[in-house]
């Protein structure tokens, strides 16, 4: 869609007016004509006739349509072949999944998992009930980590400068560099890793070590803690680590913080805080959360207040705060003192439950002021203790990393290891490490080598490259946010030649140990116990080691912190993608096609705006720009958005990469280009204007619900959004009057045994994606593509509608869930002319695919366009990959149907997990227990904003849930009766905020 005039339209329709009522984009807010169009017609690139059909032809079809219908089961499919098993293994079931537990790491914390095998292949993640870290639930990149395991473009074998080698081969080579190494104590040895979360591998080092002493290991992640390790060292005179309890604080202020999903205990801290914004007929409290905020950022969306500045003035207002609180600081001066008064008296009041919170791209400064604040508010050890480092080593990792390539560019590093990650592309720019690593593996006499998941950007400039292997392939150990000890448990054997960095140590080690021998030996140790088999077998199959959280730290307050530099000019903000991370997913094509959570962006990053910036700067939607950073510059193409900070733009990590893969490739801008170990998360930036067009792909107008008729109310967000003041005020403006009891045109129907049912609580929901991409997972939905995106084809089952309501610089944001609604009048059945679109006995919306004959009828009859059509046999990607890859076979649900070209699709309330519940129950002659169907979306969600269940029960959750005050479906007044339906929005206004 155009946007080129979007903004000028914008600025006249406003003319310094703030706009009314609720809105899902700027071309929406504008009156765009073409949306209005476009929701006129919802197949706007729909490979079809030019020409409308004409009677004759509409009665021709209808007829060939009844023809057809008793064809359906004539439709041409793949040939599947199946292997049958020669000796049948005893434990699994044709048909029955099985479950592991294990742990996903990311960052250097573990997140405990539950992985779902069939038949030997591991084909679903959900979270560990019993772990603290997950509780059941997981995020987004555990969700997409099965499509990692069987990417296509994942290294397959060890190299040598790109020739094929054994791993006999690369050991012969490694400890022949060693073995020169030995002769000058290791001078010249250095080990580069990730953040390491495994004991048992960071004791494999320091002992390796031992016999190098002049060798260093080094650990280096670009989304690291540096800032608060700094920052805790210096309130604290050494490193001690924040742990939160989201469960107890009446009042929160995040300062630039998105704890729901960027700290190491988000998915915990998720839970904890959205338990205490649950608001119910016998619970009628939650807390107030403030913000300030500056990226993107989804737990700002729930904020009852929040305040959108650049990065600098909201470390300043933080500061002002705390003088406001009475504390002894030297605040700078910003023009928003009311703001930061009211929420000081807010936080005084509050006390002990209060609580004050920093992001990780906060200066060291900030970080210690924040601890000084939880301090005088009598906080700490309330909602906020202090515990040893979890970590086995903590580091100030860009510091490291800098010392490193200045050692590799003096030349006196010679034998470089590198497990993990991906310097040659995300190291700081000032650190020039790609050159230095070129010139050391060119060296004679040298040795580089790099465990690596793809032949990306430091592979290609490596002596020797070994494929690492996936933590569904290898046994290891790891540590969750609150240091409890969580098992990496292997479900499959490795699919190519992979090594770990567990196994390549216990092979440097020599003494015939795999890595799980090793595991189990430090434990051991670690443990001793007369039953240490039965305690150990237990701790496998529970994924964890109970008891070994971190100890609480006895430290006092050793000093103050001076406020950071208040920049006056433009500044970038560099943050972690939310699909991508720092790039190390950038070939996870459900990860790039996820759109992002709060600019709806996918396949791409781009530098972010402001509107008011915007129309200073003269710039559109995917304009070009340059971004001058000191002496380094990056083009990127620009996006606004509403609520970002004026003074500042954001591009995420991940982008512009140049090896890596068919989907890595080819997608976005590099900010690694831009970012010095200075300021790695915030630096002054000159944005200048290029001209050019890039074309981005993002969801923003994609799948318009129109409510009313032209000429009488074109309001698309109507009936969408229900919001209530916790104080007693409720916004009706979304729902134009009460509708009485609904006369239907069709004839009502009585439901017979179950009625299944899901309630979706907006006032829980972030817009996270973990339902989005658990769908996924669950249902073989299949990814098309950048242009296929740009044509409105994506084909996620869920989908999560983001409306604004308020100014454009810092609008209120609500997220809305959309699965099918399984509507007990679905108007999409009526108009199916080969009914491949039915209802089942228990309410279910269903479709018949090999009936499908692709009209798209029920499609345009849907008012909530939530179905999917197959354009074409999309596969993962078909303009990239065979089709046909076996590897990716291994990865699909076998209880989900693979859907062909010409078919529509849509959420089926996993009716695959009803089927097998219920026949577990028939079994045991019993009817289905309340929670014993449990839909994929549902469990992900880390906020349990999802309910799903029988409300044939009067005492299910679910019908409990209908029953609530708020409770209220989606565009009622068309009567037709969906079964999901939602819980409206809450806010907790400070009524002394809104009046200063």
């Amino acid at each position: 869609m155009s946007d080129k005039t979007t903004l000028q339209a914008l600025r006249d329709k406003l003319a310094g007016k703030q706009p009314g009522g609720y809105w899902r984009s700027l071309e929406e807010l504008a009156g765009s004509e073409e949306l209005a169009r476009y929701a006129d017609d919802e197949f706007p690139h729909r490979e079809s006739l030019v020409n409308g059909m004409d009677r004759r032809s509409f009665v021709k079809l209808m007829g060939a349509s009844v023809a057809l219908a008793g064809l359906a089961g004539c439709r041409r499919l793949p040939a599947d072949h199946i292997v049958p098993y020669v000796r049948h293994p005893e434990e699994i079931v044709p048909g029955k999944a099985l479950y592991y537990a294990s742990s996903f790491v990311l960052g250097g914390y573990a997140l405990g998992v539950l992985v779902e095998s069939h038949e030997g292949r591991p084909t679903k993640i959900e979270g560990n009930p019993i772990h603290p870290a997950s509780l059941g639930s997981t995020e987004v990149f555990s969700q997409a980590s099965i499509l990692n395991l069987y990417d296509p473009d994942r290294a397959q074998a060890i190299k040598q400068f790109g020739t094929t080698r054994s791993m006999a081969q690369m050991m012969s080579a490694l400890r022949g560099a060693l073995a020169r190494q030995m002769d000058k104590k290791g001078a010249g040895l250095r080990i580069l890793t990730e953040t390491v979360s495994s004991p048992t591998l960071a004791r494999l080092i320091d002992n390796f070590l031992v016999e190098y002493p002049e060798g260093r290991w080094i650990q280096y992640d670009p989304v690291n803690e540096d800032n608060l390790w700094v920052g805790m060292k210096a309130a604290y005179g050494r490193y001690v680590q924040p742990v939160y309890d989201f469960t107890k604080p009446k009042v929160i202020l995040s300062v630039d913080c998105d704890f729901m999903v960027e700290l190491p205990g988000s998915v915990r801290y998720s839970r904890d805080f959205s338990a205490q914004r649950q608001i119910r007929d016998d619970k009628h409290d939650m807390p107030r959360l403030y913000a300030l905020k500056s990226a993107p950022n989804v737990t700002a969306s729930l904020a009852d207040h929040k305040l959108t500045v650049k990065p600098s003035e909201a470390e300043a207002i933080v500061w002002s705060v705390a003088a406001a609180m009475g504390m002894s600081v030297n605040a700078p001066s910003t023009e928003h003192q009311g703001w930061a008064s009211a929420v000081a008296s807010d936080l005084r009041a509050a006390g002990a439950e209060a609580l004050v919170i920093a992001g990780p791209r906060c200066s060291p400064q900030t970080q210690t002021l924040v601890m000084q604040m939880n301090e005088a508010l009598g906080a700490m050890g309330n909602t906020v203790r202090l515990v040893e480092p979890v970590l086995p080593k903590v580091e100030e990792q860009t510091a490291s990393m800098m010392a490193l390539a200045q050692e590799m560019r003096a030349g006196t590093v010679d034998c470089l290891i590198m497990l993990g990650g991906n310097p040659a592309y995300n190291a700081p720019a000032d650190a020039e490490f790609a050159q230095s690593l070129e010139t050391i593996s060119k060296k004679d006499g040298a040795f580089t080598l790099r465990l690596g998941m793809h032949d990306d950007e430091t592979a290609g400039i490596s002596q020797w490259v070994a494929p690492d292997a996936h933590y569904l392939e290898s046994w290891s150990d790891a540590v969750a946010f609150d240091g409890t000890v969580s098992l990496v448990q292997p479900l499959i054997e490795p699919l190519y030649s992979a090594v770990s960095p567990l196994d390549l140590f216990c092979a440097i080690e020599g003494k015939g140990r795999t890595a799980y021998d090793a595991v189990k030996d430090y434990w051991k140790a670690a443990m001793p116990r007369a039953d240490f088999d039965k305690f150990w077998r237990k701790c496998v199959h529970d994924g964890m080691i109970a008891g070994t959280s971190a100890k609480v730290a006895s430290v006092s307050a050793s000093g103050g912190a001076q406020p950071p530099k208040l920049n006056q000019g433009m500044e970038l903000i560099l943050a972690a993608d939310p699909t991508v991370y720092d790039g190390r997913y950038a070939n996870n094509g459900w990860l790039q096609e996820l759109s992002k959570p709060v600019t709806s962006l996918c396949w791409d990053n781009a530098c972010l705006l402001g509107v008011r910036k915007a129309q200073e700067l003269g710039i559109e939607n995917q304009t070009m720009v340059n971004l001058k950073v000191g002496e380094r510059s990056v083009k990127a193409a620009a996006f606004v958005v509403p609520g970002h900070p004026n003074e500042a733009v954001t591009l995420h990590l991940g982008y512009g990469r140049r090896r890596g893969g068919e989907v890595a490739v080819g997608y976005g801008f590099d900010a690694y280009a831009v970012r010095n170990s200075d300021h790695p998360w915030a630096a002054p930036v000159e944005v200048e204007k290029i001209g050019g067009e890039y074309l981005l792909a993002f969801t923003t107008n994609h799948n318009v619900i129109w409510h009313g008729q032209k000429g009488e109310d074109t309001q698309f967000g109507r009936d969408i959004i229900r919001t209530h003041d916790l104080h007693g005020e409720h916004d009706d403006s979304g729902h134009h009057g009460h509708h009485g009891e609904l006369r239907s045109m069709y004839p009502e129907r009585e439901w017979d045994g179950y009625k299944w049912a899901m309630v979706i609580d907006t006032n829980l929901c972030n817009g996270c994606n973990a339902c989005v991409m658990a769908c996924q997972a669950e249902n073989n939905i299949n990814i098309v593509g950048k242009d296929e995106v740009r044509r409105h084809r994506e084909m996620q089952w869920i989908r999560i509608d983001r409306y604004y309501q308020g100014d454009v610089d810092n609008p209120e944001t609500y997220h809305v869930p959309l699965p099918c609604m399984h509507c007990e009048q679905a108007p999409c059945e009526p108009v199916c002319p080969v009914a491949a679109t039915v209802h089942s006995a228990e309410g279910l919306n269903q479709m018949v695919y090999n009936r499908c004959v692709g009209t798209r009828y029920c499609s345009n009859n849907c008012p909530y366009k939530v179905r999917r059509f197959n354009y074409f046999k999309y596969g993962y990607l078909k303009d990239k990959y065979d089709l046909e890859l076996p590897v990716l076979k291994l990865m699909r649900n076998p209880n989900v149907t693979v859907r062909g070209r010409g078919v529509m699709e849509k959420c089926t309330y996993c009716v695959q997990r009803i089927n097998a519940g219920r026949i577990e129950a028939k079994k045991a002659n019993r009817r289905l227990k309340d929670h014993e169907v449990v839909t994929a979306c549902q469990q992900a969600c880390p906020t349990k904003a999802i309910e799903f269940g029988d409300m044939a029960d009067p005492e299910s959750a679910v019908s409990k849930l209908r029953a609530q005050e708020q409770h209220y479906s989606l565009l009622e007044d068309l009567g037709t009766k969906p079964r999901t339906t939602y819980l409206g929005r809450y806010r907790n206004n400070n009524t002394e905020l809104e009046k200063a």
